[in-house]
Parts: C-alpha cells; sequence; structure tokens
C-alpha cells in the first residue's frame, strides 16, 4: 500500500502547485484500540501542518471520517479525507479525488471533510451513493459544505476558526447499540438497555419514537431517518449530550 501511495501522488505533478506536502503512513487496525493509534497518528502530526489529507479506501472512507469528526473538537484546520474505488476508473477518479482534497485542505474549513468527487461534505450527514460514478457520497442539505468547480464554492460553512484549544478525545466508547426502526419496534427497550447510547436506524421518525426517546437516559443518535420537527430538541435535550 504504500509503495501504490508513492507511486499514486507521483503521478499527480499538479499537487505540488497547490501545496508542499509530506507523505507518511498510518496504518488502521479494526476495533476501539485500533481506531484510537489511527487517531493519535493525526494528532501527532496536526500541529505540523497546514491540513491533512488522509487517503483511504472509500469502504472505510465514510466511517473513519465520522469518528474523527467526533474525535477531534474545534479543529485550528482542516483534516480532508479522500480515496478511489476498485473498478476500471478507480486510477483517474484517485488523481483527481487528491487534487480536490489538498485544494480543500489549504482552506479555512476547519473541521473533518470528506472530499469524493466536487462534492465536500460533513461525514456525520453523509451517506454512500454508489449510483453516481462521480460523486460517490451524498449528503443532507445541512450536510454539503461546499462543491469544486475550477475552485471552492461555500455552501454551508459551519463557523469561524474556534476560539477555544484544540479538543482531542481518541478513546472510543463502545458502549452502544443499535435498533433498526420498523413500524412495529417497541422503543420500550431503550429504558432498560445496558449502555451509554444507542443508534436508531431508518424508518420513520413519528410522536411515538420521540416519546420514546425523551423518556430513555440514553445518548441517542438519529441515523438515515425521516424527520419529525421535534427531532432536534429531542436529541439535545438529553442527558450528557
Amino acid at each position: 500500500a504504500k509503495d501504490a501511495g508513492l507511486k499514486l501522488v507521483a503521478e499527480i505533478p499538479e499537487i505540488k502547485l497547490i501545496s508542499d506536502f509530506d507523505i507518511k503512513f498510518a496504518s488502521y487496525e479494526s476495533g476501539k484500540d485500533g481506531l484510537r493509534d489511527f487517531a493519535l497518528k493525526l494528532y501527532q502530526n496536526i500541529n505540523d501542518y497546514s491540513g491533512i489529507v488522509v487517503f483511504v479506501d472509500y469502504r472505510r472512507a465514510l466511517f473513519l471520517s465520522n469518528i474523527i469528526s467526533f474525535v477531534f473538537q474545534n479543529l485550528p484546520k482542516t483534516i480532508v479525507f479522500t480515496g478511489g474505488r476498485d473498478d476500471k476508473n478507480d486510477a483517474v477518479d484517485s488523481k483527481s479525488n487528491l487534487l480536490n482534497a489538498f485544494q480543500i485542505a489549504k482552506l479555512n474549513v476547519y473541521e473533518v471533510a470528506l472530499v469524493f468527487g466536487n462534492r465536500v461534505l460533513r461525514p456525520a450527514r453523509s451517506y454512500l451513493n454508489l449510483d453516481s460514478e462521480w460523486n460517490l457520497f451524498n449528503a443532507s442539505k445541512d450536510g454539503v459544505i461546499g462543491k469544486i468547480d475550477f475552485g471552492f464554492s461555500p455552501v454551508n460553512l459551519r463557523r469561524q476558526k474556534a476560539s477555544g484549544a484544540l479538543i482531542f478525545r481518541p478513546d472510543i466508547n463502545d458502549k452502544v447499540s443499535c435498533i433498526n426502526l420498523y413500524p412495529f419496534t417497541n422503543l420500550d427497550i431503550l429504558r432498560s438497555m445496558d449502555g451509554s447510547g444507542c443508534m436508531i436506524e431508518g424508518g420513520q421518525v413519528d410522536n411515538r419514537t420521540v416519546e420514546s426517546i425523551h423518556n430513555c437516559k440514553q445518548k441517542i443518535i438519529l441515523f438515515n431517518t425521516q424527520g419529525h420537527k421535534d427531532c432536534d430538541r429531542c436529541i439535545t435535550s438529553l442527558p450528557g449530550m
């Protein structure tokens, strides 16, 4: 993988026109210890560069960028995740994605971004979009940071550079449960589940779901669900959020 990475970057001399850079390699092992080691590698280098580009297989890009977006808070610079896919267009897509990622890494985005194709996305609002040959990921409206079209066009920049110090929290909590939300799902179980949090995936968030979330003591993440007017309120009102 190291030799392939060096070869890929060597084939893109245009990167040098964007920025000077160093190449470093960090392996990723599954599990919370592996995630912690990966995050620590980024932390050890973050003060030495104006931005960081992480090139990773697209099947890991969304997961890793999501984790890192929570591990780092008050980012003083930009961390960009990009990569390629395993098909006949992989080499072309990888080069284009890297060029775009380097453009974003040197800008004042101040958060973790996902760059595939011409979109700059927030990982926590993104999802895989295999129907597109170019933009492998899509996001909800507030998850689109900007677009790249002969330059960066901001769409929804969240904030300016944080005034506080960088916060680094690499310890991953694995006491999290997952529930698929179906019309017949009984969410009363949330009150008795032993864990620090729960991810509710898919389906329509209705009044009954909101009431169950209000009555439980866990932190709740709604993932790939259809919205409800009280969704934001019920999430942010939970203890410890």
